[in-house]
């Protein structure tokens, strides 16, 4: 496994009103972030990433959002 894999990357969390959850994808290469408007997960989006750089930046922009 690279040093840049994210499958061991766990960032699942809540950022001011959103709920953020990380998943491994089913090849084992990359994670899916699940987005969510609300704790109830009912309204958000999701985000394919393969590295921990491309995880960090959708987290710096949950939280840019957020504030």
């Amino acid at each position: 496994m690279s040093a840049n894999a994210v499958t061991d990357m766990w960032v699942s969390r809540q950022i001011g009103p959103f709920v953020v959850d990380f998943y491994p994808d089913d090849e084992g290469e990359g994670v899916t972030l699940y987005i969510w408007k609300n704790e109830h997960r009912d309204t958000g989006y999701s985000v394919g990433c393969k590295n921990r750089d491309q995880v960090r930046a959708v987290i710096a922009e949950v939280e840019a959002v957020a504030r």
